[in-house]
């Protein structure tokens, strides 16, 4: 039992860098239980030095912080290492150690060895040999350790062969003297055969132990790469010499013991480190180029952001021939005749610019004002992956209608929900001359808005709710050379110098109407502004979200829906155009309200009619045919805004082609992830309240109702199938 304790201790057995076992060995061609056992440890490292890069030969060059396969690292890409495996093998650890063995063969009448007294029981190496030579002793493969012994003269090429035996503490049996002869002299040792495995990644090589060689491995690409070394499939067994050699007359009674019996093996031990591989290069790009003119020269402002990985420096400027050009600041204005303006107190040079920051530079020039005049030279102020030390950015100047920077008005204004406002976009070229913006790309930094114009000069759109996540919207135009943005608050979030808000609201009265066929429903238009009620300049009224039915009587006091289509549901939509003189940013105010048509004309219940309402937050105000997202829903009661504590039913416009399905709750109903265009493409356009969530009663009733709209935009880049 014993025995077999140990050999399922030992199988299968995977650690990493070492394991601690029990050996436990026996002879099972002896009648008497014969056995070795000791304290075992096996590890596996591995070290590694870097050769070379990429960019350079000198192995500094190519690490940028600590020292690869000690600790952490990081090194550039295409960067060469050569890894050194190493494994160890050690028996009689702690001094554990227990050998019961026969004493040699001898005949007491002509000659016994003596037995030495030897207590010590001390740490010693394990003997590693080949596959090929292990084999040959291996019990399994019907080795030598199947033998009872090795005696005389043919166990000597034995001990020969297998060379290392150390001094360790015996106990014998003996044949004609008793008891048991314990702590005697005796040479002992035990062998190891194993497979040594270098992998990054899933590639690699291996090596048998008696066999290892340095690894050479390329890390090309940025990555964390993982380098395993693994020591795998050891096998051992033991063997022990009481040694008669000492009277080299009886080499006859020579006798070496192999222990070869439930040996234990170790399946897999391994030592991982991790190499950051990080292609840390400096980048300085010109944002944009102001230019002012004196009598003789120019004056260049120069705006750089710093979009590399490391903090760099403008050390200097060259020109293009034949310009001429060097760095301005400081008394340089009064010797050129530049006005105070626009004069530096200092040039910007040699000044820390990092990552992500920008910086200005001031440079004076005299040449030709177009294309590239001049290029200023950057040094990087940490170690990078290049074997250049300096870098180059050209400025680039014309006169041209390309614009090289915009800017949006208002900058920073305060609306509130529904409420339609007009941004316009100006673009400059390089010397700071207007030019017309290119292309309407106005945009979202975030997901809550939607537009209702946009043209290369002007945007009209309104937010759906309040910001999600943070205090305000962000409002982009961008093009390939080009891009500017907006701040829009709501005004509770409104920081001091916004702007004056001048909240508009319009609304539809009633909000929701449950019409039979040929039944009609009148909605008032009500507008205040600032809560003061107001008349709106114009109306426009449509029907969206697949209702369909005829509008009449529109005007700015309201419109009548009839029902001439039956079994439809949608929205009676209001855009009230209103042109505030004291605000020339308003434009308007956009509403719904919600019709069901059939069914007998019930009529859903008005916001604030059951216990519950909603609001729908985070709406991506624009997607893509067979694109999708999420919406986050709260529930309004008594005037807050809270997690919804009851069911919610959510709906998609079928016109949308998609589904919607809530996200699991977690101490509430927290949203709805949906998808378009899962079995037809929606065109372009924007759908009003494409997204609906029923709030639920406890018998599944309807309490409450909103509305989300989703603008489907045209994919310009990319053909779905």
């Amino acid at each position: 039992m014993k025995r077999l304790i140990f050999l399922l201790f030992l199988l299968g057995i995977s650690w990493c860098a070492q394991t601690s076992v029990t050996g436990y060995y026996d002879d099972a061609d002896f009648d008497t239980d014969f056995y070795f056992t000791a304290g075992e440890r096996f590890s596996v490292d591995f070290s590694c030095n870097v050769i070379e890069c990429s960019f350079s030969s000198d192995p500094a060059d190519c690490i940028l912080e600590g020292n690869p396969c000690s600790g952490s690292s990081k090194v550039c890409p295409g960067t060469k290492i050569e890894l050194t495996p190493s494994v160890s093998g050690r028996w009689a650890t702690s001094g554990y150690l227990d050998i019961f063995a026969p004493y040699p063969y001898c005949d007491p009448v002509i000659y016994c060895p003596e037995m030495e007294s030897y207590s010590s029981k001390s740490e010693k190496s394990v003997k590693w040999l080949s596959a090929d030579l292990f084999n040959e002793y291996d019990a399994e493969h019907g080795g030598h350790t199947t033998m009872i012994t090795g005696v005389g003269p043919e166990g000597i090429p034995y001990y020969n062969e297998l060379a290392t035996f150390h001094t360790q503490s015996v106990d014998y049996w003996h044949y004609y003297d008793e008891p048991v002869q314990r702590n005697k002299k005796g040479y002992a040792n035990i062998f190891a055969k194993g497979w040594v495995d270098v992998k990054k990644g899933t590639l690699g090589t291996g090596f048998s132990v008696t066999d290892i060689e340095p690894v050479q491995i390329t890390l090309p690409c940025e990555e964390t790469a993982t380098i395993r070394t693994t020591l795998m499939n050891v096998d051992t067994f033991a063997a022990l010499v009481k040694h008669p050699k000492d009277d080299t007359d009886h080499t006859d009674m020579f006798r070496i013991f192999f222990f070869g019996y439930a040996a234990p093996s170790v399946s897999q031990i391994y030592e991982e480190k991790s190499i950051v591989v990080e292609n840390v290069q400096p980048s300085l790009r010109v944002e944009s180029v102001s230019v002012h003119s004196g009598a003789t020269h120019y004056l260049l402002h120069v705006s750089l952001y710093n979009d590399g990985d490391v903090p760099v420096e403008v050390t200097r400027v060259l020109p293009q021939d034949p310009g001429w050009a060097k760095g301005f600041g400081g008394g340089d204005c009064e010797l050129y005749g530049f006005p105070p303006a626009v004069c530096p107190s200092d040039s910007g040079f040699e000044d820390t610019i990092n990552p992500g920051g920008t910086h200005t530079v001031y440079v004076i020039y005299r040449g030709e004002l177009e294309g590239d005049i001049v290029e200023l030279v950057y040094e990087p102020l940490a170690k990078v992956c290049s074997a250049e030390t300096t870098f180059r950015v050209a400025v680039h100047v014309t006169d041209g209608e390309t614009a090289t920077r915009c800017s949006i008005e208002p900058s920073s204004v305060s609306v509130t929900p529904g409420e339609i406002n007009e941004w316009a976009v100006t673009c400059y070229n390089s010397l700071d001359t207007e030019v017309p913006c290119v292309g309407n790309n106005w945009g979202w930094a975030d997901v809550s808005g939607v537009f209702i114009d946009r043209t290369n000069e002007y945007a009209q759109a309104y937010v759906t709710g309040p910001p999600g996540g943070r205090p305000y919207y962000t409002l982009t135009y961008k093009t390939d050379s080009v891009y500017c943005n907006a701040r829009i608050y709501s005004p509770a979030d409104e920081p001091e110098g916004s702007g004056d808000p001048y909240s508009l609201v319009c609304e539809l009265v009633p909000d929701s109407a449950g019409l039979d066929l040929g039944e009609s429903q009148t909605f008032e238009l009500v507008c205040t502004l600032e809560g003061t009620p107001v008349t709106p300049d114009s109306a426009d009224y449509s029907n969206v979200n697949g209702l369909d039915g005829s509008l009449s009587g529109a005007s700015t006091d309201g419109v009548t829906f009839t029902a001439t289509v039956d079994n439809v549901t949608g929205d009676v939509q209001v855009i009230a155009w209103y042109n505030n003189p004291v605000d020339d940013t308003l434009r308007g105010a956009i509403d719904w309200a919600h019709v069901i048509v059939g069914e007998g004309g019930e009529e859903p219940p008005e916001d604030g009619e059951g216990e519950e309402i909603c609001e729908i937050t985070l709406v991506p105000a624009e997607t893509y045919p067979h694109g999708g997202g999420r919406v986050g829903i709260l529930c309004i009661s008594e005037d807050e805004k809270t997690i919804c504590r009851k069911d919610i039913r959510w709906e998609i416009s079928p016109d949308l082609y998609g589904s919607i399905n809530g996200l699991p709750p977690e101490s509430g109903h927290m949203g709805a992830a949906y998808n378009v265009g899962e079995t037809d493409e929606p065109g372009p356009g924007t759908y009003i309240s494409a997204i609906t969530a029923h709030v639920l009663d406890s018998d599944e009733e309807v309490i409450g109702s909103c509305y989300a709209d989703v603008l489907i935009k045209e994919p310009t880049c990319l053909e779905y199938t």
